[in-house]
C-alpha cells in the first residue's frame, strides 16, 4: 500500500489551524491599537507597516508607536483609505456605524466571507474587503462576551474611531455615552405626545419606491409595522423585524433569537421609546425569504394634535413588488420580462403578476384609506395578549 503525502494540504490546514489560533483570542470591544497589534502575530504587524510604507525593523512596541503615529493623521489615512476598494470602504463605515465593532457574521452577510485569506500575510496579502482591512490594521478578529454569549467580533480599535470617521467625512462617534436625564416622576406619567414624520425607502429596487408617513410615537412597533404593510402594498404574509443599532425588535421566539440575537417585543415596545436609540439608522426587514429591506429615516418631530393624532400618507412613490418573487434580485428580473413581450415567459408572468400590477401609480390618498381599519390600534390602551389577538386579524 502506498502512501501518499499531500503536502499542500498539509500546509493549507497548518495555516487554517494557525489562523483560527490567532483569531480566536479575547478581545475588549474599547480594543486599543497597542494591544491589538501585541495580540497579533509577528509577520502580520510587518505586513501592517508594509502596506503603511513603514519600515519592519524593531520590536513590536516599536512599530505600534509608529503605526499609532501614522494611523492617527487623518491626511495619511485620506491616502490610505484612497487605495482601498468600495467594498472595504463600505465595511469600514459599516464598523464605523455600528458603534466601532461589529459580530463577524453581520459583515460576512453584507460584505462577503474572507475564507480566501490565508495566515502568511507577507506571501499573500488578503484580498477579501475584510481582509484588506485588517492588513491596513483599521480592524482587528477576536472573540468579546455579549449577553451571555461568546462572539467573533471585528473591531476598530477605539483610537482610531474618530480619524477615521472624519477622513470618510462620517459624523464622529461620540467618546462617552452621557447618561439620561433623570425624569420626574409627573414626566414619567405624562410623556409629551409626539408624531413621528417618517420616510420609507424599499431597498436596492428601480425603479424607487418610498413612502412618506406621520405616525403618532406612541404606537407600538407591531402595528407601525401594520402601517408599514398597508402604505407600502405588502400583503402582510410574512414574518418582520424591525432593528435599531443592535437591537431587534418583533415577535421573539422563546427558543432562540433572531440570526443569534435576542428580540424584543414589537408589542411592549412604542416607535417613541426606540427613535431615541436608533440615531442614523432604522431598519425595517420583511419577509426572512425574500428580505424585504425597508430604511426608515426619521424626518421630523411635531407636536401631537387632534388633527393629527391617526396615521396618515403624505407621498410616495412606486408600486409595492409583488409578495414571494424572489426579493429584490427577483422582482428585477419580472421588470425585464414585463418590459420584453417576445421573452418566453411573458405570457406566464403577465398571468401571474395581475394587469397594471407593475405600472399602477401610487397614490397617497388610496394608502391614507387603507389605514383607516387601523385607527383602534394607534389609540387606546390594550393589554399585550389582546392586541396579540387584534394584530392576527387586522
Amino acid at each position: 500500500m502506498e502512501l501518499i503525502f499531500d503536502f499542500k494540504a498539509a500546509i493549507d490546514y497548518m495555516e487554517g489551524a494557525y489562523r483560527k489560533r490567532a483569531e480566536e483570542k479575547k478581545v475588549s470591544l474599547q480594543l486599543r491599537l497597542a494591544k491589538a497589534l501585541s495580540d497579533c502575530p509577528s509577520h502580520w504587524v510587518d505586513a501592517i507597516c508594509r502596506s503603511w510604507g513603514l519600515p519592519v525593523k524593531g520590536t513590536k512596541r516599536d512599530k505600534a508607536a509608529a503605526l499609532a503615529s501614522k494611523l492617527g493623521n487623518v491626511a495619511e489615512l485620506e491616502k490610505g483609505l484612497a487605495s482601498l476598494p468600495p467594498a472595504s470602504l463600505q465595511a469600514i463605515t459599516f464598523l464605523l456605524e455600528e458603534g466601532g465593532w461589529s459580530k463577524i457574521a453581520a459583515l460576512t452577510r453584507r460584505f462577503g466571507k474572507d475564507d480566501g485569506d490565508g495566515f502568511f500575510w507577507l506571501t499573500k496579502p488578503p484580498q477579501s474587503p475584510l481582509g484588506r482591512l485588517r492588513l491596513r490594521g483599521l480592524c482587528f478578529l477576536g472573540r468579546a462576551d455579549r449577553e451571555g454569549r461568546s462572539y467573533k467580533v471585528a473591531v476598530v480599535p477605539v483610537e482610531l474611531r474618530s480619524p477615521l470617521a472624519t477622513a470618510l467625512s462620517l459624523e464622529a462617534p461620540p467618546k462617552t455615552v452621557q447618561p439620561a436625564a433623570k425624569k420626574t416622576k409627573a414626566a414619567q406619567k405624562n410623556p409629551v405626545p409626539i408624531v413621528c414624520q417618517l420616510k420609507v425607502t424599499l431597498q436596492d429596487v428601480n425603479p424607487p419606491v418610498w413612502r412618506r408617513i406621520q405616525v403618532p410615537g406612541s404606537c407600538d412597533l407591531s402595528v407601525l409595522h401594520l402601517i408599514l404593510q398597508k402604505v407600502m402594498g405588502w400583503e402582510n404574509d410574512h414574518l418582520y423585524d424591525f432593528q435599531f443599532g443592535r437591537e431587534h425588535y418583533g415577535e421573539p421566539d422563546p427558543k432562540d433569537g433572531f440570526w443569534g440575537a435576542r428580540v424584543h417585543d414589537a408589542v411592549r415596545t412604542t416607535l417613541s421609546q426606540v427613535l431615541p436609540t436608533a440615531r442614523r439608522k432604522l431598519v425595517y426587514l420583511y419577509d426572512f425569504g425574500d428580505s424585504w429591506e425597508h430604511l426608515i429615516q426619521l424626518e421630523k418631530t411635531l407636536p401631537r394634535t387632534e388633527e393629527n393624532a391617526t396615521p396618515v400618507c403624505l407621498a410616495g412613490e412606486g408600486a409595492c413588488p409583488p409578495e414571494d418573487c424572489g426579493g429584490a434580485w427577483g422582482y428585477a428580473r419580472l421588470l425585464e420580462i414585463a418590459k420584453d413581450p417576445d421573452h418566453p415567459e411573458y405570457e406566464e408572468t403577465m398571468e401571474w403578476l395581475g394587469e397594471n400590477r407593475l405600472s399602477r401609480p401610487f397614490s397617497p390618498e388610496a394608502a391614507t384609506a387603507r389605514l383607516k381599519p387601523l385607527t383602534r390600534l394607534v389609540s387606546g390602551k390594550r393589554g399585550v395578549e389582546n392586541a396579540r389577538l387584534i394584530l392576527r386579524k387586522s
